[in-house]
């Protein structure tokens, strides 16, 4: 016999339908959006916690709830209201996907011009074992079309001369992919031949199982990439950038940065020659050490998840409804993934 809690849950969760849910959240005054998960909608609302509060305050009766799971706060960092089979992410009106990028932008023009004003001349900046010369401002404004760089070191003839990929604070998770394994990724990564092997992989197993080179909803897996000299090559090439050689100096452009570096920018002046030394409020990573990306949550990993209308493509190979590429293993930890 059930309990009664639960059985009133139970019951709740029989009887709310996702229109239901959807008045009751009209009508206290939230907007509303599908999302492309069916049993998922959106509440648009810049003053999320708010928005959390009340309307869990409302339906808390009826059986709502806040996932606060690793897996929750992947979709959203606020985390997920669920009731019975319908979840709801509360999301932002106003987003600048690039709010942590700018910020830090700003930050870096600011500490750069203060230095230079400081020794009445362009600086040296140090990033990592690199020497970065007649440095006197920076900027991101001028960078488009996505390369691996979201900000550059300008010096005082306007060349970009040093160059950062920036990530926002937040470890492993705030990578998201390390970086797309199809044409668009470059062809020195699309030819790879782990993604090959992989991609020959992922082709056998679907045909195995479902007689096709087409995913299935709910179709997810990965596999670690174990560290080799391919492997090493594959994963610098995604994470610094196509164009990355080695980390040799003189070869670093938009599509082969100096550094990652996550959070606010810092420099730091030197006493033994007065350059400044690059950190980030959080950690940096340099382009000649790939170390970092095969240890823990920032483990590189091949993933691929069902996605209606994405392919994951390989010469003559080609997967439909597959998104794929590599990301640190946060990504998949947690998740209903299969590791093969």
């Amino acid at each position: 016999m059930l309990g009664f809690r639960k059985f009133i849950k139970e019951s709740k969760e029989i009887t709310m339908t996702y229109n239901e849910i959807e008045q009751i959240i009209k009508g206290l005054g939230y907007e509303t959006k599908p999302t492309k998960v069916k049993s998922r909608m959106a509440v648009v609302e810049d003053k999320r916690t708010a928005a959390i509060s009340k309307i869990l305050s409302k339906m808390k009766p009826m059986g709502a709830v806040l996932l606060n799971t690793p897996a929750a706060k992947r979709i959203s960092s606020m985390g997920i209201i669920e009731i019975g089979k319908i979840q709801i992410v509360v999301k932002p009106k106003t987003k600048n996907t690039l709010e942590a990028e700018d910020n830090a932008v700003a930050a870096l023009v600011e500490i750069i011009q203060k230095a230079v004003e400081q020794e009445a001349a362009p600086i040296t900046v140090n990033i990592g074992n690199y020497k970065i010369l007649n440095v006197v401002t920076a900027g991101s404004k001028q960078i488009r079309n996505d390369p691996k760089a979201d900000m550059a070191l300008i010096d005082d003839k306007n060349v970009e001369v040093g160059f950062i990929s920036h990530k926002k604070e937040g470890g492993a998770a705030a990578f998201q992919q390390y970086g797309g394994i199809s044409k668009k990724a470059g062809d020195v990564i699309a030819n790879n031949i782990l993604v090959n092997r992989y991609i020959n992989d992922l082709d056998n197993l679907l045909t195995a199982r479902n007689g096709s080179s087409e995913a299935v909803n709910g179709f997810s897996v990965f596999r670690k990439i174990k560290r080799s000299r391919e492997s090493e090559e594959l994963i610098a090439r995604s994470v610094y950038g196509p164009s990355w050689n080695k980390g040799a100096p003189k070869t670093f452009n938009r599509q082969s940065v100096h550094c990652i570096g996550q959070g606010t920018p810092k420099l730091k002046r030197e006493s033994i020659d007065g350059s400044y030394t690059l950190t980030f409020s959080e950690t940096a990573h340099y382009a000649d050490d790939i170390s970092w990306a095969f240890s823990g949550d920032y483990t590189a990993v091949f993933a691929s998840t069902f996605r209606s209308g994405r392919n994951t493509e390989y010469k003559n190979k080609k997967i439909t409804n597959l998104r794929s590429g590599i990301y640190p293993y946060l990504f998949v930890k947690g998740r209903r993934a299969e590791e093969i």
